[in-house]
């Protein structure tokens, strides 16, 4: 999620993943160029990997959604967007004073392909209301990378949604929350100041 537009009156942030878009698009392509290559000269089962491809694809491309989030000082209101290639998006306007906090949360997710185990983050900016409900909109990046299965997007990402999620908070004048697990440094940090605070009791 990036911010656009930034006055003293409105915040605009908006979160696309162009990459899964292209990744369906490509595809779509892969896939109605096998199937034409069937026609032209067929080879056997390569219509069913075209078939496969072509629709795997198309999936892929319609559930990608661009959301927009556009914060009014004005109207005290948050007006968010989402929007898919096809149409058929949402609508929502939330005013200032239902919002309770502004909440980063972050969910390790872990996938385990043969004898491998690769670590994802992924986040989500909620918006905690008055009445306990939580608007939760997901601003996890689009590519993930990772090194001996531990994913670098989360040290990548870490600082950028907390950044994000402080700029909204201090916007409407609401508290932000901190709901992410601590990284390997932050625990590391965490264990030495245990030592320290033990060592202080028993001098």
């Amino acid at each position: 999620m990036k911010v656009t537009t930034e006055t003293e009156s409105i915040l605009e942030l908006k979160h696309s993943n162009w990459f899964g878009l292209l990744l369906g698009i490509a595809l779509v392509a892969l896939g109605l160029a096998l199937l034409v290559g069937q026609l032209l000269a067929p080879i056997r089962n390569v219509w069913i990997g075209g078939l496969v491809a072509t629709g795997l694809g198309a999936l892929i491309a319609v559930f990608q959604r661009f959301v927009t989030l556009t914060l009014d000082r004005g109207l005290r209101t948050v007006t968010i967007q989402s929007q898919g290639i096809l149409g058929g998006g949402s609508h929502r306007a939330i005013e200032f004073s239902r919002i309770k906090e502004i909440i980063v949360d972050e969910q390790i997710v872990t996938r385990t392909t043969g004898d491998t185990q690769k670590e994802r983050p992924i986040y989500n900016l909620v918006f905690h209301l008055t009445d306990g409900q939580m608007e939760a909109i997901d601003i996890t990046p689009a590519m993930s990378t990772s090194v001996a299965g531990m994913s670098t997007d989360r040290f990548r990402q870490n600082n950028a949604v907390m950044v994000i999620g402080n700029k909204i908070a201090e916007f409407i004048g609401v508290p932000c929350t901190d709901r992410r697990p601590p990284t390997f440094g932050q625990a590391i940090e965490g264990i030495e100041n245990i030592i320290r605070a033990a060592k202080g009791k028993q001098e």
